[in-house]
């Protein structure tokens, strides 16, 4: 039993991290929608190469 309290506050705190991150993807997703809809897009062998060259 005295774990419990420990288990709940750690619980509630990922929670609240989670939370927190699903919100942050939400705003970047509602980003890319509205830029998309202005015609602001890049191919997709574009993005890839672009990704490529910052892992390099």
């Amino acid at each position: 039993m005295n774990n419990v309290v420990p288990l709940r506050l750690l619980l509630e705190e990922r929670k609240s991290i989670y939370q927190g991150r699903f919100e942050e993807l939400r705003r970047e997703i509602m980003i890319g929608v509205e830029a998309s809809e202005r015609g602001e897009v890049i191919e997709g062998e574009t993005v890839f190469h672009q990704l490529k060259q910052k892992l390099i």
